[in-house]
């Protein structure tokens, strides 16, 4: 059996013990111990706990069923759980329980050229960096819908609704490229993380005065970007 539980949220391991061939008396007689099967732990030897962890406990139908509940489930409580009797032979049931995170996005992420500031016809790196289990996949989106342009050095030119992966290099950028670009982060546990980075453009703009007059005469002026 294999449970799958979203961290911070509780669970609770169940052991059932089918009487047919030991008796109803024999069983009332035997105990049930919890053992977290990777680090051989004794967690639990009927409703008495041995792991000196509040997070656990036990309870005892007053029959023939056991459960181990586990609150506010942690990263590290992921593994096999087994139950046992102590019979002879003894009889056991195990579990495995999955405990999944869902993405978080670093807050160091930053573009490595200028902080999202580009030159027009330069370059930059934009950065996202997810965490969660399973490790997320990063995805970038533009927040206007419009497409990712990609120009590669030497190759043609790519129009992509979407990109995937942690870095999206922008080469050659243009005007057209200034916005804001979406991270999205997912590993299929509820919800998606999206954080949005934007890109501006420095301008470099000359202005050159053409001719002037005197005053109260007309003044002829130009203005050019580079």
């Amino acid at each position: 059996m294999v449970i799958l539980l979203l961290v911070n949220h509780s669970n609770a391991n169940q052991c059932f013990l089918e009487p047919i061939n030991l008796g109803i008396m024999i069983l009332m007689n035997k105990l049930v111990a919890w053992i977290k099967s990777d680090t051989k732990a004794i967690l639990a030897i009927h409703t008495h706990m041995v792991a000196q962890n509040p997070r656990l406990s036990v309870t005892h139908n007053g029959h023939n069923t056991w459960k181990l509940h586990v609150s506010n489930v942690q990263k590290n409580d992921s593994g096999t759980y087994m139950c046992q009797i102590n019979t002879d032979p003894m009889r056991s049931q195990m579990g495995n329980l999955e405990v999944v995170i869902s993405p978080d996005i670093l807050p160091d992420n930053e573009s490595s050229d200028g902080a999202g500031m580009a030159v027009e016809g330069g370059t930059i790196r934009l950065r996202c960096k997810a965490t969660g289990v399973p490790e997320p996949t990063v995805l970038w989106r533009r927040e206007d819908g419009n497409n990712i342009i990609l120009r590669p050095e030497g190759g043609r030119e790519k129009a992509l609704r979407s990109f995937d992966g942690e870095v999206l290099t922008l080469m050659n950028v243009q005007r057209t490229d200034m916005g804001a670009y979406l991270c999205i982060a997912s590993n299929g546990v509820p919800h998606p993380l999206v954080n949005a980075l934007t890109l501006w453009f420095t301008v470099s703009i000359d202005y050159h005065q053409i001719s002037s007059k005197q005053a109260g005469r007309m003044i002829r002026q130009m203005c050019s970007q580079t």
